[in-house]
């Protein structure tokens, strides 16, 4: 549903540190695919959408985006319904560095 989408989202969103990115990967936008085991971990990521200035940029963000996902992870879960691992376990999620 909407409201399980966002709380997946803002659990990632709450993990998601750009720090001190260049420029070009604050430009930057990624879409990956992320597989995941039945208990909520992640288990592969795959980079299937980009947009920047640059590839460096792209592979930044693209990095942070997988370290934001592990964290969510480590850090307690993500909020995933255990009743609907079909809908759930594997997920396209939108990186913009911009919002």
């Amino acid at each position: 549903t909407g409201g399980e989408m966002g709380n997946i989202s803002s659990a990632i969103a709450r993990k998601w540190n750009l720090g001190a990115s260049s420029t070009d990967a604050m430009s930057s936008t990624v879409v990956i695919r992320v597989s995941f085991a039945q208990d909520g971990r992640p288990t592969g990521f795959e980079l299937i959408e980009s947009n920047g200035p640059s590839q460096s940029g792209i592979d930044r963000l693209y990095e942070t985006a997988q370290r934001a996902v592990n964290r969510a992870y480590a850090d307690g879960g993500l909020p995933l319904p255990p009743d609907k691992y079909d809908t759930w376990r594997v997920l396209d999620l939108v990186f913009d560095a911009n919002g």
